[in-house]
């Protein structure tokens, strides 16, 4: 079979996806690696197509299913995606859940939906709007002397978050911000997280995360150091039921445990790194390559 991996950047190929690549010549399929900023969609009288720049020029894809290895800001990287539905190509993520895993208050909404416990958070259409901060922050802080979290609506790998600690410099950052923002109870440890790697609703590995002293996130990609981590049953239901919330077919689950009040969701990532390979020594590119091939071969049976 042919099977493309779709990425953004047509210049640098990272570290997971020749991992992927690998393991999918290694089960004896083809690869067709497919930057979205060499593609053109062509569209018009009822029909649509998409077209790859190569070396030999325009050629229209044709692949039998699509790992999609995009970040989920990509407008136009959703709109390649959407292309491969239209074209029936079977793809690991569809595009209208890309779209909302990556929107940290869309998904918070789709988590609610589905019962999921996540921190208390607030989300003001207006933060910069004056009348409104100390209710946001008096929602938000049942103890004036903890610290909260700021979150932009999107970001990854611990981007965009801001830890606030004092009502006044939480009151400053938001009176600074012009574009929509989340404000966030803090979990406490803040620094210590479990990941959960998903592919076609089954659990393939999950890792403790943890953050150096000055560090309040424990993202891998801000230093943070891992270790290989069984879950507990109620963590476990905990991440698949986010998965099946999500609509991915691969996703990456963020579980943080407060001291006191239990397990909450963070959030879920669309397109998780494989750094968790190392950790837990257990082969994720290998399984994605399989989920590839399975979804292909189902397409196909039909």
């Amino acid at each position: 079979m042919n099977i493309g991996i779709i990425r953004s950047n047509p210049y640098k190929e990272t570290a997971s996806n020749k991992r992927i690549a690998y393991e999918l010549e290694r089960l004896g399929h083809s690869i067709a690696a497919i930057a979205i900023k060499n593609t053109l969609i062509s569209l018009g009288e009822g029909e649509s197509s998409l077209l790859h720049k190569t070396s030999s020029g325009l050629i229209p894809v044709e692949i039998d299913s699509a790992i999609i290895r995009l970040g989920s800001g990509s407008e136009m990287g959703r709109a390649v995606v959407a292309q491969f539905v239209a074209m029936d190509v079977p793809v690991t993520n569809e595009p209208e859940a890309i779209y909302i895993a990556g929107d940290k208050l869309l998904s918070g909404i789709r988590m609610a939906e589905y019962g999921i416990p996540t921190p208390r958070t607030i989300a003001p259409v207006d933060i910069g709007n004056k009348k409104i901060q100390r209710d946001v922050i008096d929602l938000i802080q049942e103890d004036p002397t903890q610290p909260i979290i700021s979150k932009t609506r999107r970001g990854s790998c611990g981007n965009g978050v801001t830890i606030l600690e004092s009502r006044r410099s939480a009151i400053s950052h938001m009176e600074s911000k012009s574009d929509p923002s989340l404000v966030q109870r803090m979990i406490t440890p803040s620094n210590i997280d479990t990941r959960v790697f998903i592919i076609d609703n089954r659990i393939v590995a999950s890792m403790q995360r943890q953050g150096d002293e000055k560090e309040f996130r424990a993202n891998l990609s801000k230093k943070g150091s891992g270790k290989k981590y069984v879950l507990t049953d109620a963590q476990a239901e905990l991440a698949l039921k986010t998965a099946q919330a999500s609509g991915l077919g691969i996703v990456g689950v963020d579980i943080m445990t407060d001291s006191e009040a239990g397990d909450f969701v963070i959030e879920y990532n669309s397109n998780p790194g494989l750094g968790i390979e190392k950790i837990t020594g257990i082969n994720v590119a290998k399984k994605i390559a399989k989920y590839a091939v399975k979804i292909a071969q189902q397409e196909d049976e039909e």
